[in-house]
Order: structure tokens, then C-alpha cells, then sequence
């Protein structure tokens, strides 16, 4: 199955239709291209992003996990509260996370979705190792 298929699929089992710029998206990720997604609010951005995991397991028959960079951990908070109500494996990263069982889950890509701020990307610490080993190490 390719991308397009792949997409169709999602559109006929969740009944909605991606937008234009989202297939778009979608479509440079799949590539491997770096992809930065600047969309109005309300647009659907977060719809690219909570897909991939199913769509590249449609599309590869593999397990798929994906790192979300956002600047507001309020934001990851709610997003992460979001996903899981809608049964999709999300977590995040930073000084408000407490469940230190944490980076040893994502290492082990029990997660399809990490949200992550910028700082606990670049800093050295255990947020920083969490994402240079196991399944983020695997790409």
C-alpha cells in the first residue's frame, strides 16, 4: 500500500477528509524530507501529526512512533490528554512530566506519539538520552 491508498483509508474509516496542505504534509514526511508545518489555527495540524503512526504502519507494516517539538507544555499536556481519549499511545517530555518510568518506555517505542519542548531536545539530561536511543535511535 502507498501513501495515497494509505490516506484514503484513513479518510473512509475515520469518515473526514484531508485537506489539501495536510496531504501535503503527509506526503514530505513520508519522503523523508524535513517538513516544517506553519497552518492557521483550527486548520488541522494536529491531525497531520496524530495520523502518522497508523498511516506509516499501514504503509510499512511497521510500528511507527513520532516526535512532536512544541514550545508549551500546557499544550503537550492537553494534547497528550486528547489523543489518549481518542486510544492513541502519547506521552510527553519535560520538567512537569513525574512518571519516572517515562524514558524507558519511549526507548522502548511504547508510544506513538512524544511531544517534546525544544530545550528537552538539545539539553544534555535523561530527556535528551530517551530520544537518542531505542526506537528514535532506530530511524
Amino acid at each position: 500500500m502507498d501513501i495515497v491508498e494509505a490516506l484514503q483509508d484513513l479518510e473512509a474509516k475515520y469518515d473526514f477528509i484531508f485537506k489539501e496542505k495536510q496531504k501535503l504534509a503527509i506526503t514530505y514526511i513520508f519522503n523523508c524530507q524535513d517538513t516544517f508545518v506553519v497552518l492557521p489555527t483550527g486548520y488541522g495540524k494536529s491531525k497531520i501529526y496524530s495520523h502518522l503512526p497508523e498511516l506509516y504502519e499501514l504503509v510499512t507494516h511497521a510500528k511507527g512512533t513520532v516526535l512532536v517539538i512544541s514550545p508549551i507544555q500546557a499544550l503537550m499536556i492537553d494534547q497528550v490528554t486528547k489523543l489518549e481519549n481518542n486510544g492513541v499511545s502519547a506521552t510527553f517530555l519535560g520538567e512537569k512530566q513525574t512518571d519516572k518510568s517515562i524514558p524507558a518506555r519511549i526507548i522502548e517505542g511504547e508510544f506513538s506519539i512524544v511531544f517534546s519542548s525544544p530545550e528537552a531536545v538539545l539539553n544534555k539530561g535523561p530527556w535528551r538520552r530517551c530520544i537518542t536511543q531505542g526506537v528514535f535511535h532506530d530511524i
